[in-house]
């Protein structure tokens, strides 16, 4: 005789929680908020806080302020790529990219022209924000080796993602959200930096969690930029970008970053 066929078996039942755990893992515990308080007041009352803040790259800056003129000077535009082998050698790297590029660009001028002025300021955005992720002092770094890797992507992430949306939306200048967003994320790496030099010198007793400096970061980033962007000589049209009164601007950065 035939078997009988038997009903499937059902799959075992898993609840909500279960299920993100196998997706996202284990959530991690949550600071200790006397802990992550101690850590913010700590860089908040450093009296070296504003000393050791790093200038926005001069040159960096001055490229983008010059992307900003409605008339623009490309001799002066060129000059200034030359005092920025950083930015200038990027700028030929992208140029030679698939999207860009229908043959070899080996001239900076050509480069200018293949890429379009929006593209130039924001590379010159990206290669000037990495400075402010980046830390000379070998020990300091070390000490949060990995944090200083994921910010800059983090912060890199956001600001091609915020560009990206931006030219879908059909806004006309995506640049100046490229570096509304790039510039909006210094203020986490700022405040790691104080963070940093306390664990060295010995300020800090014990190592933070990393779930305490992470709150503390989160907590510290707006002040800190704000505190950057009032110390940092910007030239006004730069100042006007990260200020972006613009709403619609404003609300791309802001809708990115927070996801």
């Amino acid at each position: 005789p035939k078997p009988v066929p038997t009903a499937p078996t059902p799959p075992p039942a898993i609840d909500v929680m279960e299920l993100v755990d196998l997706i996202a893992g284990a959530p991690s515990a949550l600071p200790d908020p006397d802990h992550v308080a101690d850590l913010v007041e700590r860089v908040r009352h450093d009296p070296d806080l504003i000393s050791t803040m790093p200038p926005f790259p001069a040159s960096s800056a001055r490229i983008i302020e010059l992307t900003e003129r409605e008339n623009l000077d490309l001799n002066e535009v060129i000059r200034v790529l030359h005092w920025e082998p950083a930015a200038a050698t990027e700028i030929l790297r992208m140029a030679n990219t698939a999207g860009f590029s229908r043959g070899t660009v080996d001239d900076l001028r050509d480069a200018v022209f293949t890429l379009g002025l929006a593209e130039v300021g924001s590379i010159a955005a990206a290669v000037g924000a990495r400075a402010l992720f980046d830390i000379e002092a070998r020990q300091e770094h070390a000490a949060f080796a990995r944090l200083w890797g994921a910010l800059h992507h983090d912060a890199l992430v956001a600001a091609f993602t915020a560009s990206w949306l931006a030219q879908a939306l059909h806004l006309p200048r995506y640049d100046r959200i490229f570096l509304r967003a790039v510039i909006g994320s210094c203020g986490r790496p700022l405040a790691l930096r104080v963070i940093a030099r306390h664990l060295v010198d010995g300020r800090c007793a014990s190592r933070p969690l990393p779930q305490t400096v992470l709150a503390a970061l989160d907590e510290l980033d707006a002040e800190v930029r704000d505190l950057a962007l009032r110390t940092w000589d910007l030239p006004p049209s730069l100042r006007d970008v990260v200020a972006a009164n613009n709403p619609q601007e404003r609300a791309v950065v802001d809708v990115v970053q927070g996801v």
